[in-house]
Protein backbone atom coordinates (compact mmCIF):
# COMPACT_ATOMS: atom_id res chain seq x y z
CA UNK A 1 0.00 0.00 0.00
CA UNK A 2 1.17 3.62 -0.29
CA UNK A 3 3.22 4.80 2.68
CA UNK A 4 1.39 7.67 4.36
CA UNK A 5 3.72 7.89 7.36
CA UNK A 6 7.05 6.40 8.47
CA UNK A 7 8.68 6.81 11.86
CA UNK A 8 10.07 5.23 15.02
CA UNK A 9 8.53 3.94 18.23
CA UNK A 10 10.81 4.36 21.27
CA UNK A 11 9.97 2.82 24.64
CA UNK A 12 11.67 3.58 27.97
CA UNK A 13 12.41 0.94 30.60
CA UNK A 14 11.00 3.16 33.33
CA UNK A 15 8.25 5.71 33.59
CA UNK A 16 10.25 8.23 31.60
CA UNK A 17 13.66 8.83 30.08
CA UNK A 18 15.56 11.97 29.19
CA UNK A 19 17.78 12.30 26.18
CA UNK A 20 17.83 12.93 22.48
CA UNK A 21 17.35 10.74 19.43
CA UNK A 22 19.24 11.80 16.33
CA UNK A 23 18.22 10.26 12.99
CA UNK A 24 20.82 10.66 10.26
CA UNK A 25 18.69 9.21 7.49
CA UNK A 26 15.91 6.71 6.73
CA UNK A 27 16.02 4.62 3.59
CA UNK A 28 14.24 1.67 1.99
CA UNK A 29 16.24 -0.67 -0.27
CA UNK A 30 15.67 -3.84 -2.25
CA UNK A 31 12.66 -6.07 -2.71
CA UNK A 32 10.04 -5.83 0.03
CA UNK A 33 8.04 -8.24 2.13
CA UNK A 34 4.71 -6.93 0.97
CA UNK A 35 1.04 -7.94 1.10
CA UNK A 36 -1.19 -6.12 -1.39
CA UNK A 37 -4.96 -6.10 -1.08
CA UNK A 38 -7.78 -3.62 -0.73
CA UNK A 39 -7.85 -2.28 2.86
CA UNK A 40 -10.96 -2.64 4.98
CA UNK A 41 -11.27 1.13 5.36
CA UNK A 42 -13.23 3.12 2.82
CA UNK A 43 -11.45 5.35 0.34
CA UNK A 44 -9.25 4.68 -2.65
CA UNK A 45 -5.88 6.14 -1.66
CA UNK A 46 -4.43 2.63 -1.92
CA UNK A 47 -5.14 2.59 -5.65
CA UNK A 48 -2.78 5.53 -6.15
CA UNK A 49 0.13 3.19 -5.44
CA UNK A 50 -0.58 1.50 -8.80
CA UNK A 51 0.21 2.72 -12.30
CA UNK A 52 -3.11 2.29 -14.09
CA UNK A 53 -2.70 1.20 -17.70
CA UNK A 54 -6.10 -0.47 -18.17
CA UNK A 55 -9.48 0.67 -19.41
CA UNK A 56 -11.14 -0.07 -16.06
CA UNK A 57 -9.71 -0.58 -12.55
CA UNK A 58 -12.65 -1.23 -10.25
CA UNK A 59 -13.17 0.31 -6.83
CA UNK A 60 -16.22 -1.73 -5.89
CA UNK A 61 -16.03 -5.31 -7.17
CA UNK A 62 -15.60 -7.83 -4.32
CA UNK A 63 -12.04 -8.85 -5.33
CA UNK A 64 -9.30 -6.40 -4.34
CA UNK A 65 -8.13 -6.04 -7.94
CA UNK A 66 -10.57 -6.21 -10.84
CA UNK A 67 -9.25 -4.91 -14.17
CA UNK A 68 -10.51 -4.97 -17.73
CA UNK A 69 -9.14 -3.83 -21.07
CA UNK A 70 -11.28 -3.18 -24.13
CA UNK A 71 -8.53 -2.91 -26.77
CA UNK A 72 -5.10 -4.45 -26.87
CA UNK A 73 -3.17 -5.13 -23.71
CA UNK A 74 -3.71 -3.51 -20.32
CA UNK A 75 -1.60 -3.65 -17.17
CA UNK A 76 -1.54 -2.27 -13.64
CA UNK A 77 1.91 -1.86 -12.06
CA UNK A 78 3.23 -1.61 -8.51
CA UNK A 79 6.83 -1.30 -7.33
CA UNK A 80 10.14 0.30 -8.29
CA UNK A 81 13.37 -0.31 -10.18
CA UNK A 82 15.02 -1.08 -6.82
CA UNK A 83 13.28 -4.47 -6.84
CA UNK A 84 15.58 -7.10 -8.38
CA UNK A 85 15.28 -10.66 -7.06
CA UNK A 86 11.86 -11.50 -5.64
CA UNK A 87 8.86 -13.79 -5.70
CA UNK A 88 5.26 -12.74 -6.31
CA UNK A 89 2.28 -14.93 -5.44
CA UNK A 90 -1.24 -14.04 -6.58
CA UNK A 91 -4.60 -15.70 -6.99
CA UNK A 92 -5.75 -14.91 -10.52
CA UNK A 93 -9.14 -15.44 -12.12
CA UNK A 94 -9.53 -14.70 -15.83
CA UNK A 95 -13.05 -13.73 -16.80
CA UNK A 96 -12.40 -13.04 -20.49
CA UNK A 97 -9.44 -12.43 -22.75
CA UNK A 98 -6.91 -13.80 -25.18
CA UNK A 99 -4.25 -14.04 -22.48
CA UNK A 100 -3.68 -12.79 -18.95
CA UNK A 101 -1.38 -13.27 -16.00
CA UNK A 102 1.29 -11.88 -13.69
CA UNK A 103 4.20 -9.66 -14.71
CA UNK A 104 7.56 -9.20 -12.94
CA UNK A 105 10.49 -6.82 -13.34
CA UNK A 106 8.09 -4.38 -14.92
CA UNK A 107 9.84 -1.25 -16.21
CA UNK A 108 6.92 0.27 -18.10
CA UNK A 109 3.74 -0.54 -19.95
CA UNK A 110 5.69 -2.49 -22.58
CA UNK A 111 8.71 -3.75 -20.64
CA UNK A 112 8.37 -6.79 -18.41
CA UNK A 113 8.59 -10.53 -17.96
CA UNK A 114 5.23 -12.26 -17.62
CA UNK A 115 3.69 -15.64 -16.89
CA UNK A 116 0.62 -15.80 -19.13
CA UNK A 117 -2.25 -18.20 -19.57
CA UNK A 118 -3.28 -18.03 -23.22
CA UNK A 119 -6.51 -18.93 -24.98
CA UNK A 120 -4.71 -21.60 -27.02
CA UNK A 121 -4.21 -23.70 -23.87
CA UNK A 122 -0.63 -22.72 -23.12
CA UNK A 123 1.27 -21.32 -20.16
CA UNK A 124 4.07 -19.07 -21.37
CA UNK A 125 6.96 -17.14 -19.91
CA UNK A 126 7.58 -14.14 -22.13
CA UNK A 127 9.78 -11.10 -22.27
CA UNK A 128 8.14 -7.97 -23.61
CA UNK A 129 10.57 -5.20 -24.52
CA UNK A 130 8.86 -2.36 -26.35
CA UNK A 131 7.37 -3.86 -29.53
CA UNK A 132 9.37 -7.12 -29.34
CA UNK A 133 7.99 -10.15 -27.54
CA UNK A 134 10.11 -13.25 -26.98
CA UNK A 135 8.64 -16.53 -25.72
CA UNK A 136 11.23 -17.82 -23.24
CA UNK A 137 9.42 -21.05 -22.32
CA UNK A 138 5.99 -22.62 -22.75
CA UNK A 139 4.01 -25.71 -21.84
CA UNK A 140 0.48 -26.99 -22.34
CA UNK A 141 -1.90 -25.95 -19.57
CA UNK A 142 -5.61 -26.75 -19.55
CA UNK A 143 -7.36 -23.82 -17.89
CA UNK A 144 -10.82 -22.31 -17.91
CA UNK A 145 -12.49 -18.96 -17.42
CA UNK A 146 -13.98 -18.06 -14.03
CA UNK A 147 -11.57 -20.35 -12.17
CA UNK A 148 -8.99 -19.09 -9.69
CA UNK A 149 -5.35 -20.11 -10.24
CA UNK A 150 -2.54 -19.59 -7.75
CA UNK A 151 0.36 -18.03 -9.63
CA UNK A 152 3.85 -18.00 -8.14
CA UNK A 153 6.48 -16.23 -10.24
CA UNK A 154 10.09 -15.73 -9.11
CA UNK A 155 13.01 -13.87 -10.65
CA UNK A 156 16.58 -14.31 -9.46
CA UNK A 157 19.52 -13.23 -11.55
CA UNK A 158 18.99 -14.61 -15.05
CA UNK A 159 16.33 -17.12 -13.94
CA UNK A 160 12.57 -16.75 -14.23
CA UNK A 161 10.40 -19.44 -12.63
CA UNK A 162 6.65 -19.92 -12.65
CA UNK A 163 4.44 -22.39 -10.81
CA UNK A 164 0.68 -22.82 -11.04
CA UNK A 165 -0.46 -25.79 -9.00
CA UNK A 166 1.59 -28.81 -10.10
CA UNK A 167 2.82 -27.19 -13.32
CA UNK A 168 6.23 -25.51 -13.32
CA UNK A 169 8.04 -23.56 -16.01
CA UNK A 170 11.57 -22.15 -15.96
CA UNK A 171 13.56 -19.93 -18.29
CA UNK A 172 16.89 -18.10 -18.35
CA UNK A 173 17.54 -14.76 -19.98
CA UNK A 174 21.18 -13.76 -20.08
CA UNK A 175 20.87 -11.65 -23.21
CA UNK A 176 21.81 -8.01 -23.59
CA UNK A 177 18.08 -7.17 -23.62
CA UNK A 178 17.37 -8.91 -20.30
CA UNK A 179 15.47 -6.98 -17.64
CA UNK A 180 17.39 -6.77 -14.36
CA UNK A 181 14.86 -5.06 -12.12
CA UNK A 182 11.38 -3.61 -11.85
CA UNK A 183 7.99 -3.89 -10.18
CA UNK A 184 5.10 -6.32 -10.46
CA UNK A 185 1.90 -6.20 -12.44
CA UNK A 186 -1.36 -7.82 -13.46
CA UNK A 187 -2.10 -7.81 -17.18
CA UNK A 188 -4.88 -8.85 -19.52
CA UNK A 189 -5.39 -8.70 -23.29
CA UNK A 190 -8.88 -7.57 -24.35
CA UNK A 191 -10.68 -9.05 -21.39
CA UNK A 192 -11.04 -8.98 -17.62
CA UNK A 193 -9.07 -10.37 -14.70
CA UNK A 194 -9.41 -10.29 -10.93
CA UNK A 195 -7.15 -11.05 -7.97
CA UNK A 196 -7.86 -10.73 -4.28
CA UNK A 197 -4.43 -11.19 -2.75
CA UNK A 198 -0.89 -10.43 -3.93
CA UNK A 199 2.28 -11.12 -1.91
CA UNK A 200 5.81 -10.02 -2.79
CA UNK A 201 8.85 -11.41 -0.95
CA UNK A 202 12.58 -11.08 -1.54
CA UNK A 203 14.49 -14.05 -2.96
CA UNK A 204 17.79 -14.47 -1.12
CA UNK A 205 20.96 -15.81 -2.76
CA UNK A 206 20.99 -19.59 -2.60
CA UNK A 207 17.25 -19.89 -1.93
Amino acid sequence: QPIAEAGFVIAAAGARADGAVVVDHLRFDGAPDLHLRRPAETGDFWRQAWVNGVSFFSKRFPPSFRISQDRGEGIIIHGTRQWTDYRVAADVMIHLGREAGVAVRVQGLRRYYAALLSRDGMLRLVRQRDEERIVLAETAFAWSLEHSYDFEVAVQGYRINCRIGDVSLEARDGSAEALRDGGIGLLVHEGALSSNDIRVTAVRPGS
